[in-house]
């Protein structure tokens, strides 16, 4: 198990959006939060400090120490340097943050606005699954790495999880292309190019569409693309 700990990788398995530093269509945002924990004694308080993506809900950082500023610092420090620059940072308002966050990304705010509900939820999914975070338990760390690296290959688990479950419509560049747009492009024009070599097909859909060019060949790619797990769950392709 050590082994598997000292092997999650330091990025945490993170999908970062992709795009270009000018042009943001859609603004990033990102939820903070700390959560207690102990190692070895209740008397050693260890905080887990969490950075989470809105959106995708994929944990971008984490930071394991005390509840000073300079451990906030060092989170800051972890986070990817796309949401250093372009994410706005929800947090508690615990003093700390003022003095890390920069104040123009900075929105410190209480519960009734509910903009920290993720990664709290968050919290409570780590003591449920981590079981050394609990907090009456007999399965504490006794060390500050093996505590480390245990929520650190959960987290890597975690974020895998969420990157199959959301794919990444989220975020697009200047080009209005979405993170996964690849994949797209090569199972959409992979079917454009078996429908135009078959004339029989295309004189059928052509009929069946009656001028509209955008009903064209929505019914053939939407099916297509949630055949090949491309959209997300239960709704439509936002192209289509």
């Amino acid at each position: 198990m050590v082994e598997r700990f000292q092997a999650a990788p330091e990025h945490l398995c993170v999908e970062s959006p992709v795009g270009t530093r000018a042009v943001i269509l859609q603004r990033l945002k990102a939820e903070v939060d700390e959560l207690w924990s102990f190692v070895g004694t209740k008397a050693n308080r260890q905080w887990v400090w969490i950075a989470m993506d809105t959106t995708t809900r994929q944990v971008i950082a984490f930071h394991v120490g005390d509840r000073s500023g300079q451990s906030a610092q060092v989170l800051w420090e972890k986070i990817p340097v796309v949401y250093q620059e372009q994410a706005t940072f929800y947090t508690d308002q615990y003093e700390v943050y003022k003095g890390v966050i920069p104040s123009a990304q900075h929105r410190a705010i209480s519960k009734l606005a509910r903009k920290t509900n993720h990664v709290e939820r968050f919290n409570c999914t780590l003591r449920q699954r981590v079981s050394r975070l609990v907090r009456a338990t007999l399965s504490f760390s006794k060390k500050l790495s093996h505590h480390i690296g245990a929520i650190r290959y959960f987290i890597c688990d975690y974020n895998l999880t969420r990157s199959a479950a959301l794919p990444g419509w989220h975020y697009r560049s200047c080009e209005g292309r979405s993170v996964g747009a690849a994949k797209v492009e090569a199972v959409v024009w992979e079917h454009v190019r078996e429908l135009l070599s078959n004339s029989e097909l295309l004189r059928a859909r052509h009929e069946e569409s009656q001028g509209d060019h955008a009903a064209f060949f929505a019914s053939d790619l939407t099916a297509l693309c949630r055949a090949s797990g491309i959209g997300r769950r239960g709704g439509d392709i936002p192209w289509l």
